[in-house]
């Protein structure tokens, strides 16, 4: 039995993206879209932190410049 966390969505996409969710599928080896969508949420949240905390930084940064 898989451990895995998982819930079902059903999402409309045009044919472009679920083509290119499909090339991504299989260059990643994945055999299902789930895995996809999986990762390439999980690298947007990592892009956007990583963006959110080099901009709280940068600001924190330009404070201690200012003084």
């Amino acid at each position: 039995m898989s451990k895995h966390n998982r819930r079902r969505v059903s999402v409309l996409i045009s044919s472009q993206t679920l083509y290119h969710l499909e090339q991504m599928a299989q260059f990643c080896g994945h055999k299902d879209l789930g895995c996809v969508i999986d990762k390439l949420v999980r690298e947007k949240r990592l892009s956007i932190s990583e963006g959110v905390r080099n901009h709280a930084t940068s600001e924190y940064s330009n404070r201690r410049q200012n003084r």
